[in-house]
Order: structure tokens, then C-alpha cells, then sequence
């Protein structure tokens, strides 16, 4: 399974961007943090995406590789 762990962040609201190496919007999601949230990314094919997680007035981005 392609999952993507954020850890850490207790009653939150998170949300996460996917975006393809082009900068194009692939997937988002919308969750309540639970100190281990899980997103599934099993629908991305293999590749290079941009993750961007939004919490608390912050964000965090980050460069994965999807094999």
C-alpha cells in the first residue's frame, strides 16, 4: 500500500495536497489529526508529486517518489 503517515499533530484540522510534478492538483484530503494520520495514495501512479500538509496556520512541503 502507498500511504503517506503524518504524525504528531492532536485535533488539528490537516489538510493535504497532491500535486504532480507539473504543479497540477492530483488528490486532497481533509482530516481531523489524531497524533498518526494515514492517507492512502494507492490511486497515484508511480512518480514525483509534491505534498503539501496545511495545520494550525502552517504548512509543510515535501517531495516524494512513488515506486
Amino acid at each position: 500500500n502507498k500511504e503517506l503517515h503524518v504524525r504528531g499533530l492532536n485535533n488539528s484540522k490537516l489538510s493535504v495536497f497532491v500535486y504532480d510534478i507539473s504543479g497540477k492538483l492530483i488528490s486532497r484530503f481533509y482530516q481531523k489529526g489524531n497524533g498518526k494520520n494515514k492517507f492512502n495514495l494507492d490511486d497515484l501512479k508511480t512518480g514525483i508529486y509534491v505534498i503539501k500538509v496545511n495545520f494550525e496556520n502552517k504548512s509543510r512541503i515535501k517531495k516524494v517518489i512513488l515506486k
